[in-house]
């Protein structure tokens, strides 16, 4: 399991072996699946997270909330590809600290660094 340095929020992600299989994928994202709900219910969050599957990695983020004002925590937003639907949302999301909102909406964790 690896995490991304720069990342203010918990994430869990891990990358799969070339050609794996169905059931490897999901027997890796029931482990991924277990570190989330630990993850959340040790931060009282509930229990929304997102979930980004690409063929080359599988990643789960732990959210404490839908969203911030018109700006969704759906997976695209919270790895940074923005998803703006109207002018009001481009206007509220260039007003915000885009990587503090990001942390808001996830886990936020405590320290930053390649370590962690």
């Amino acid at each position: 399991m690896t995490r991304v340095q720069g990342i203010p929020f918990e994430h869990f992600l891990i990358r799969l072996p070339t050609h794996a299989s169905a059931d490897h994928v999901y027997t890796l994202y029931q482990k991924l699946l277990l570190k989330t709900k630990n993850a959340l219910r040790n931060a009282n969050a509930g229990s929304d997270y997102n979930v980004v599957l690409v063929s080359e990695w599988l990643l789960l983020i732990p959210r404490t909330s839908k969203g911030h004002g018109s700006f969704m925590a759906n997976a695209a937003n919270m790895v940074g590809l923005i998803m703006i639907k109207s002018d009001v949302v481009r206007e509220e999301v260039l007003k915000m600290s885009l990587l503090d909102t990001l942390a808001d909406l996830g886990i936020r964790r405590r320290e930053i660094s390649p370590s962690t």
